[in-house]
């Protein structure tokens, strides 16, 4: 009896799916959310990827996150997540600030 119930819970873990990654979609909704963002998914998704796509100013789906209760101030989130997970080539980095001579060897 102890074979066979050890048999049927082998065959089921080989069975089981294989667990993933989380996609890049989960990863930047497991951000803006952890950050207190509402939204609904599609949207929040759809809005980051037109921010992505844009050369500057509101996205389209701006309007719909609005609706939905996003508040102004907490778009800086939503941008600060898709530039992490969809477009990191938007990450503004800092300029490092020049050197400054005080007098003596460098």
């Amino acid at each position: 009896m102890k074979f066979i119930t050890a048999s049927v819970v082998a065959a089921a873990l080989l069975t089981a799916p294989v667990a993933n990654a989380d996609t890049s979609d989960q990863q930047f909704l497991n951000l803006v959310h952890s950050n207190g963002v509402g939204g609904q998914d599609d949207t929040l998704i759809s809005y980051a990827h037109e921010f992505c796509d844009s050369a500057g100013g509101f996205p389209p789906s701006t309007l719909a996150l609005f609706g939905q209760g996003v508040v102004p101030a907490q778009l800086y989130v939503v941008w600060v997540a898709a530039q992490r997970t969809y477009c990191p080539s938007k990450i503004v980095s800092p300029q490092t600030p020049p050197r400054v001579y005080h007098g003596g060897s460098l």
